[in-house]
């Protein structure tokens, strides 16, 4: 089961074979951005992006120090392996290198969304 939270809603790659000039099919070289919904919140006032383990409020001030709020859940890192092996499963990233395009994904349906 995909939490929504857990789950990219899109991704974008580019990259090719570079390195090695062979047979191999897949990209020694890629690049994956990968969207999540609310994970960052960027506004006129600052940024906050939210991570596992805290979050860090970055004011647009310049010379303001962040604030840091950290996650009173101790393992986190089980949550932040579980999230890479899902991610890994649904091989977003090399579905949109293949395709050459951006994929949208639908968490409650588990499904690639059209282009």
């Amino acid at each position: 089961m995909f939490l929504q939270q857990d789950t990219p809603k899109s991704a974008a790659a580019a990259g090719g074979v570079y390195a090695y000039k062979d047979w191999r099919a897949a990209p020694d070289t890629i690049n994956v951005l990968l969207e999540y919904p609310s994970e960052e919140s960027c506004g006129t006032e600052g940024r906050l992006p939210i991570d596992r383990h805290h979050y860090k409020s970055h004011p647009a001030v310049k010379g303001a120090l962040p604030v840091v709020v950290k996650v009173e859940d101790p393992d986190m890192v089980f949550a932040h392996v579980s999230n890479f092996l899902v991610c890994c499963r649904t091989h977003l990233g090399n579905v949109a290198y293949m395709e050459k395009h951006r994929i949208d994904f639908d968490p409650q349906r588990e499904e690639i969304l059209p282009f």
